[in-house]
């Protein structure tokens, strides 16, 4: 788990609070300052205290995601506002070598904007005089940009001349004076890239336009990094919102592995559009999205790692809102085709809603909840402009790709879906249009300025959304509601939402083995409510073990209704009567245990009862490394070797519920002396207590566990090599009988000797020239007996339901 600290663009949901949504994806944890500390709008951040707060906080973190907007201006309007001098911003960027001074391992992930010069007149983001004279300040840098090209035409040298004469002269120069200080920041901040103070450094043009003032900026910026030899070092593209989730996004993939990402158009003749606030085609967009989040481009849907399905336009996009009700150009054939398409794809898949700039597609998001596809997708986003949808939808995907496999994970991929779909479909496609035709009149409310953050208006945007929430996710397997809706900005522009998700049916899994009884609560996506371990004091025999399980039945009951409980237990069981017929020395007393029927009397909760190792399959099966497969073994190297098979959607039990003990196949005949009273089990050669009995004869008497021999083998003893040489052998030799038996898609392997596989997992892979099924490392580890065993009630409870 490493420590991310976010530096955000500003205090809106967006940047102070998204970065945290979506780091819940992944074992990290991200922290942002204290709200209180990051301004308001127009109100400049308290810079002095970020500085404090950064410089502590950086002693212990791995890495910063840093806007120098907000390290510089106090905030991205601020930066369009303020009239600092470059002395006084350049003694600000000091604090860098400060945090590096104090933790030299530090990653230091900037992004700096060039500032942005909008069409319209308003100044609700912009100074006073940008309510007058806006529009004409950007036309001037416009007709002033294409003069300089030599392509003004006569129409526009007269309406320049009349731009120049009407509009006050103090106006633009204050606003060019001020861009003209941001641009040496930057330049500063591109020379920290070069002396390595900054390790990943990207300049988005926040809405920009293919002429006037910010794309006169970017390529001066293009060239100024050109002639510093950091080209291929430095991406200029455009974005602003998203881009803390972008490099984000990007520390993941630097520290992982290379991410190929396929982009599939809905139009494909429409990825050469330039969408509305942006200045090149959206196919360049795109990659230079791809490439900002650490991943790269795939060439073919079959070397993708996953599809980036953009929904985008055929003829030029427009903004959402004033064509909310009707767009006379849509193309329903071509919906149904693109949904067909993302329907069909199996692997990791985002959708990028940028068919319109802010807001949803209304049809996409019916068509996705008609076809039960909206938790389908592992990311989605249609908000803003299409660069803030393609960076937070590549995000997510990158998220899921390198965490998916953590229960726990679902869960938090499917709140941030949720929050899309409230906040870019539900609000700003639908009930944002409502509120304005039909309520802010009555408040005396405009588009601009409502009656606060948690006024009048904030109540009924909350009302409308409650409302569609219940019809939106009424077939989904979530309860999801609203608990806070906020307007952060005192407008109508965007909407901040507080959701919780739940699942209605909750079970108990149980993994009882010798040494310990772990507990969770499990919901039906996999999420864990709550975890507890304990002894299972099997020296007590059968009432101090049935003590020790009721005690975490019991804690975890306390704040959890559950449907049902499932446990996965050493020892053979019958699971029709839940009863234990075999049980080793390991549990005393515990064969004969009608475990079932005792905890149903205790509990009066229906309860399922098997084998540890058939349950760890089923959480494989389900969450884990089997979860795109139908047919699978498991083979679990531990103390002793154990297995599980899984055909045709169940375990195979066998007739006397058995089936699966593959630790007692026979590898060598007349070979060693087994427990079972059988000679040359597999158990004796693959196991990790085989393995340490190994090493004692062949190395030092002394080595008591697995860790000391690796240490040996990663030396490079020979004695160590050709230990782990035979056991290699003889796990292939193993694998190649079990393929000829049962013919699975793929084989997992897990247990504790899985602990070193880094060391030796290339070997089994480099020799296996006829083994044909995928050999696949487990992925839950030591999560996957109680989570299977959750499964496996929660299915069971499903079946009853139907029944």
């Amino acid at each position: 788990m490493s420590k991310i600290i976010v530096i955000p663009l500003d205090e809106r949901p967006c940047n102070a609070i998204y970065p945290i949504q979506l780091s819940h994806m992944s074992p990290n944890t991200v922290v942002v300052p204290p709200i209180a500390l990051l301004g308001h709008k127009k109100q400049p951040a308290n810079i002095e205290a970020i500085h404090n707060w950064l410089l502590k906080e950086a002693k212990e973190a791995t890495a910063i995601v840093v806007a120098f907007d907000m390290l510089l201006y106090g905030g991205i309007i601020p930066s369009r506002l303020h009239n600092n001098d470059v002395a006084t911003l350049s003694h600000r960027l000091n604090i860098l070598f400060k945090i590096k001074e104090n933790n030299p391992q530090i990653k230091i992930y900037g992004y700096s904007l060039i500032m942005r010069n909008p069409s319209y007149s308003s100044n609700d983001e912009e100074p006073d005089y940008y309510e007058e004279w806006g529009e004409a300040i950007h036309m001037r840098g416009v007709y002033e940009h294409k003069k300089l090209l030599g392509t003004l035409t006569s129409h526009e040298v007269s309406k320049l001349e009349s731009i120049q004469k009407t509009m006050p002269l103090a106006y633009y120069e204050d606003y060019t004076h001020r861009r003209h200080t941001n641009k040496i920041m930057n330049k500063k901040i591109v020379q920290l890239k070069k002396q390595g103070i900054v390790d990943e450094l990207v300049i988005p043009q926040d809405d920009s336009s293919p002429y006037g003032l910010t794309k006169q900026d970017q390529l001066e910026m293009i060239q100024y990094i050109k002639d510093a030899h950091l080209e291929n070092d430095i991406l200029i593209y455009p974005g602003a919102d998203e881009v803390s989730l972008t490099l984000l996004a990007r520390l993941i993939t630097h520290k992982e592995k290379t991410f190929l990402i396929y982009p599939y158009y809905r139009h494909v003749e429409g990825k050469n559009i330039i969408p509305l606030y942006e200045d090149r085609p959206l196919s360049m967009s795109v990659e230079a999205q791809i490439k900002s989040a650490g991943c790269q481009l795939a060439l073919t849907l079959e070397e993708a790692d996953a599809v980036l399905f953009l929904n985008n336009t055929n003829g030029s996009m427009l903004d959402l809102l004033p064509h909310l009700q009707e767009d006379s150009r849509y193309d329903h054939v071509s919906l149904q085709e693109f949904l067909n398409h993302v329907e069909d794809y199996d692997g990791t898949k985002g959708i990028a809603d940028v068919y319109y700039t802010n807001g949803s597609d209304t049809c996409l998001i019916q068509g996705l909840q008609e076809r039960a596809l909206l938790f389908t997708v592992h990311g989605y986003a249609g908000w803003n402009t299409s660069s803030n949808t393609l960076g937070t939808a590549i995000s997510m995907l990158v998220m899921h790709h390198f965490y998916g496999h953590n229960p726990q994970h679902l869960r938090h991929k499917n709140m941030n879906l949720a929050h899309r779909y409230v906040e870019d479909y539900l609000y700003q496609a639908k009930t944002r249009d409502e509120i304005i035709h039909h309520k802010l009149d009555q408040y005396h409310c405009t588009y601009f300025r409502v009656d606060g953050p948690q006024g009048q208006v904030a109540g009924d945007v909350g009302h409308r959304l409650e409302e569609e929430i219940e019809l939106l996710f009424a077939d989904t397997p979530y309860n999801i509601y609203l608990r806070q809706c906020l307007l952060p900005w005192e407008r109508m522009f965007e909407v901040q939402v507080d959701l919780t998700l739940d699942t209605p049916l909750k079970t108990i899994g149980i993994d009882l083995g010798g040494t310990q009884i772990k507990g969770a609560v499990v919901c039906e996506d996999g999420y864990v409510m709550q975890e507890e371990c304990i002894p299972t004091h099997a020296q007590e025999g059968r009432q101090g073990i049935l003590s020790q399980l009721c005690t975490v039945v019991e804690s975890l009951m306390e704040a959890h209704t559950v449907s049902a409980i499932g446990i996965g237990t050493a020892g053979r069981v019958n699971t029709e009567t839940g009863q234990i017929i075999y049980a080793t020395d390991n549990l005393p007393g515990w064969q004969g245990v009608g475990l079932k029927a005792c905890m149903e009397k205790a509990y009066n909760i229906p309860t399922f009862v098997d084998n540890d190792g058939n349950t760890a399959l089923l959480g494989e099966m389900w969450l884990g490394a089997g979860k795109h497969y139908k047919d699978a073994v498991m083979i679990t190297l531990g103390t002793g070797v154990g297995g599980a098979i899984f055909q045709k959607g169940d375990i195979l039990r066998g007739a006397h519920y058995h089936g699966g003990e593959l630790g007692h196949m026979t590898l060598y005949r007349h070979g060693k002396e087994c427990n079972c009273g059988r000679q040359g089990c597999v158990e004796q050669y693959l196991s990790g207590t085989a393995l340490i009995k190994s090493a004692q004869e062949a190395i030092s008497p002394h080595i008591k566990h697995g860790k000391e021999f690796m240490m040996y083998y990663k030396e490079n003893d020979q004695r160590a090599v050709k230990i782990m040489h035979r056991l290699i052998e003889d796990m292939q030799a193993f694998i190649a009988d079990l393929e000829v038996i049962i013919d699975p898609e793929c084989i997992i392997i897990g247990g504790g000797v899985m602990e070193s596989a880094h060391l030796w997992w290339h070997l089994l892979e480099d020799k296996q020239p006829y083994i044909q099924a995928q050999l696949l490392p487990a992925r839950l580890g030591n999560h996957a007996g109680y989570m299977g065993a959750a499964w496996m009630a929660l299915q069971q409870i499903k079946s009853r339901c139907k029944s």
